[in-house]
Formats: structure tokens, sequence, C-alpha cells
């Protein structure tokens, strides 16, 4: 785990490093001038954020019939934006998320259900989102008149809702396909695990799609709100550093270069950032924005080496149990209805 977060740090050195070969030394020094007023509200933007992000996780877990204490999901939260920072594309975050929302009285089936709901969340939070930042930036003028922005934005967008879908309401075929894969002799010991893992999670996520529409319109607007309360950090640091950058099309930039650093295979996507944010805000001079950048990837990015590490490490020291993701050592009592009070572990 070290070696990967100096592997994202390296990384994203990289990037700004291109961007300074063809700037001056000195643009680095306005960083001086940047207020203490400046970092204490980046850092209320970063911990709505976090906030937003256990929220969201709060929600999925009543859904299912627990309780789940806010700073407990908040937590699992930034751990998972820890994890995701050192797996490649940034991927590696339900993991992080499953384990901690087990250690605080998950099944372990339902844990990993919600983990990965969540990236079902902002899988159609980037469906509908795309086209609004394409939209954004075509009328602000900062879009080039090419038919094929719009072209290839509705097919990113059609890709993002079919996939959506697919993985929301058609997993009925994942027990079938546990099966067949366990039918090799090398992983046949396992089929019985796995069936009945893939069964339950396949019932577990049907029931996290079966939520009310007013429920998924909270979640969307609990996944906006972290992911822009983000990009709204850096705005605020650079117009301290006298940038002149509209908001709108600012946010819309920095959320279309998020979703593509998810193809991106650095870990967390640095360095890909780093590079393309500079030379898409500011073309003309992209080493002016190295330093709002710099101190922004600071806040944002690499504080959740620190945090992760110090939150989640008593529950990592605290792993063990069985090998049945079925039957967890920490398992909760099964809720027959969502709201249905779990029982307390010991």
């Amino acid at each position: 785990m070290p070696l990967r977060a100096i592997t994202a740090a390296v990384f994203g050195l990289i990037g700004l490093g291109v961007v300074l070969l063809f700037s001056d030394p000195g643009d680095l020094l306005a960083v001086r001038n940047l207020s203490a007023w400046t970092l204490f509200s980046s850092t209320l933007l970063l911990g709505w954020s976090f906030l937003c992000g256990g929220l969201r996780l709060r929600l999925l877990a009543r859904t299912l019939g627990y309780r789940l204490r806010l700073p407990s999901a908040v937590r699992a939260h930034i751990l998972g934006l820890f994890s995701a920072a050192v797996t490649p594309s940034g991927s590696g975050n339900a993991p992080a998320i499953a384990l901690m929302l087990t250690c605080d009285g998950l099944s372990r089936t339902h844990a990993w259900s919600v983990a990965l709901y969540t990236g079902l969340v902002d899988l159609l939070f980037f469906a509908w989102g795309v086209p609004v930042a394409l939209l954004t930036l075509k009328l602000s003028g900062k879009l080039p008149p090419s038919p094929w922005w719009s072209v290839g934005g509705a097919g990113v967008s059609a890709l993002f809702l079919a996939l959506w879908y697919l993985l929301a309401y058609r997993l009925s075929a994942l027990p079938g396909l546990a099966y067949r894969l366990c039918s090799f002799r090398i992983l046949r010991r396992y089929r019985g695990r796995t069936e009945r893992f893939a069964q339950t999670f396949t019932e577990t996520v049907s029931r996290l799609s079966a939520t009310t529409w007013s429920e998924q319109f909270i979640l969307q607007a609990f996944s906006a709100s972290l992911h822009l309360s983000v990009f709204a950090m850096f705005s605020v640091i650079a117009a301290d550093l006298g940038l002149t950058l509209p908001l709108l099309p600012t946010l819309a930039t920095l959320f279309l270069i998020f979703v593509v650093s998810h193809v991106v295979p650095t870990p967390g996507g640095s360095g890909f950032l780093e590079l393309t944010l500079p030379l898409l805000l500011m073309p003309e001079r992209p080493a002016a924005a190295v330093p709002a950048l710099l101190v922004w990837r600071l806040l944002s990015f690499y504080s959740v080496f620190l945090l992760g590490p110090s939150l989640g490490g008593a529950a990592l020291a605290k792993r063990s149990g069985p090998d049945d993701p079925s039957t967890p050592p920490h398992a909760e009592t099964e809720p027959d209805t969502a709201q249905a009070s779990p029982k307390k572990r010991p």
C-alpha cells in the first residue's frame, strides 16, 4: 500500500513537471499569496464532500434495514477514497468501503452490495452529468464548434445509462454465471459459497434498486454534491490566486476530466488530471494554473493518504473471521423489512 501511494504521488508530480517545463520558475511562488480564509473555506468544502459521501452510504444501509452511524459512514467513505487513490483508474474503493461497513455491523454480502452500489449511483450521475457539462461548455463558448462533441457526449451518456440499467435491474443472470464459472475443477470447491454470495448479492442489489424515485433523487443529489464541492475548491483557490476562471465552465471541465480519468490506468488517475487541467483551462499559459492546481490536489486528493490510514487502520487491524462471504463473523441479523433494525453485535 505505501508503494502504491508513492506511485500515485510520482505520477502526479510527473504531470505537474511536464507543465512546469514550459513555465517560469516564479509561477509557483504565487502560492505564498494564498489567504487563510481560502484554506479554511476549501477545507469546509472538502468536509461537506465527505459528509455527503457518508450520508449516501447511510441512506443505502438504511434501505437494507441497518442503522449506520454517520461518523462510521463518513469514515468508510474516506477510506474508500484512499483505496481508490492507490488503485488503477481509481477503481478500488469498494473493497475498503465493504470492509469498514462489515466492521460496523453489516453482513459481508450487504456491505459489498452497498459499496458496489455507490458505483452505480455515480454511473447514473455520469450519465446525466456528461451532457449537462457539454451543454454548459457550449453555451459559454468554451467548446469547439463541432457536431462530434454532441454526438460523442450523447453516445457516452447512453453507454453510462445502459450500464447502469443492466447492473441495477438485470443482474438475475449472475447466480447462473457463478455456477458455470465454478464448474471448472479448480474452482469447484468454492461453488456453494460463490453461488450463495451471488444469489444474496443479486437480491440485495434488487432491493437497493427498488427504492422510490425520491430516494434515487436524494442519492443523485448526494453524489453531485460530493463531487461538485471538491471541484468548487479549485475555483475558490484559483480566484484567490488571481485567476479569472468562470465558475460553471470550470466545474464542467473538471467534471469531464474526472470522468475520463476513470479509464486512465495510473493510480487514482493521477498525472492525467495534473497534465490536462491546466492545458484545458488556460491553454495560452497553462503554467499559471499550476499553483492553484497544486494546492487543490494537496487538499482534495493527497489529504486522504493521511486520513484514510489513520481512520481505517484500527478496523483493518481487527479484520478476522471465516472465508465464507455469506456468513461473516460480524454479520448483523438479516432484517426482514427495510425498516427493521438489526441486532447489535457484542
